[in-house]
């Protein structure tokens, strides 16, 4: 489960569906009285809109995303499933 603050930028029925990609293996913390096991990796432009980092249509739900930077080298990114609302 992932809980995530975008509700202000996207409504439920515009992402449900949608593939994202996730940090995985964070220590889970509680928000709004939910474990949140990961994040939701976004891009924002300097207008503060904000976008799904989201893989091409290949890759598998589950892949490993690769990365180069060092101070990644903490968690993991993955592509996920389609986005649910619970």
């Amino acid at each position: 489960t992932v809980v995530s603050g975008i509700a202000a930028y996207f409504k439920p029925e515009d992402i449900i569906g949608r593939r994202v990609s996730i940090l995985v293996n964070l220590a889970p913390r509680k928000l709004k009285g939910i474990d949140s096991q990961g994040m939701i990796l976004m891009a924002e432009n300097p207008d503060g809109t904000l976008f799904f980092v989201t893989p091409d249509e290949g890759a598998h739900n589950g892949s490993d995303i690769k990365y180069s930077r060092p101070w990644l080298a903490y968690c993991s990114l993955r592509t996920t499933l389609h986005l649910q609302r619970k």
